[in-house]
């Protein structure tokens, strides 16, 4: 599976800050159904969470080790320049709990193992100049 990334940015070029991260994570129990699940995730829900309005950037990992247990095989980063968490949390939960009463949800919540999403803000950043790959 490729690494997809969605962006609502206001005008083309732009880079807008990113004051707040939501961190959400998750696996489809059966490899039967991966496929399945990937199109539904990425056409379905990531839609019904960034029309709440609160994210600009989304960007979706898939593992690049084979999971087995309890580690998530995703992780989701949603990017937000809001700047008051109460509000995110608040504006993210509402429009996640109408997207799944709308059944923006998989239809089959049993394959889907997911882990609770947490918000976090930046403390350090810092880029630097690419070095070439050996």
């Amino acid at each position: 599976m490729s690494t997809k990334s969605v962006a609502n940015t206001p005008s083309k070029g732009a880079k807008r800050k990113t004051t707040y991260m939501l961190v959400a994570a998750n696996s489809c129990k059966e490899k039967s159904e991966e496929e399945a699940f990937n199109a539904w995730y990425h056409s379905e829900h990531i839609g019904a969470m960034l029309s709440t309005g609160v994210f600009h950037t989304v960007t979706r990992y898939e593992s690049s080790h084979e999971i087995k247990g309890a580690q998530p095989q995703y992780i989701i980063v949603y990017e937000t320049d809001w700047e008051d968490p109460a509000k995110i949390t608040k504006a993210w939960s509402e429009g996640f709990h109408k997207a799944r009463a709308s059944g923006a949800e998989h239809p089959n919540d049993n394959l889907v193992r997911a882990f609770p999403a947490v918000l976090y803000k930046p403390i350090f950043h810092k880029e630097v100049e690419p070095i070439p790959q050996p």
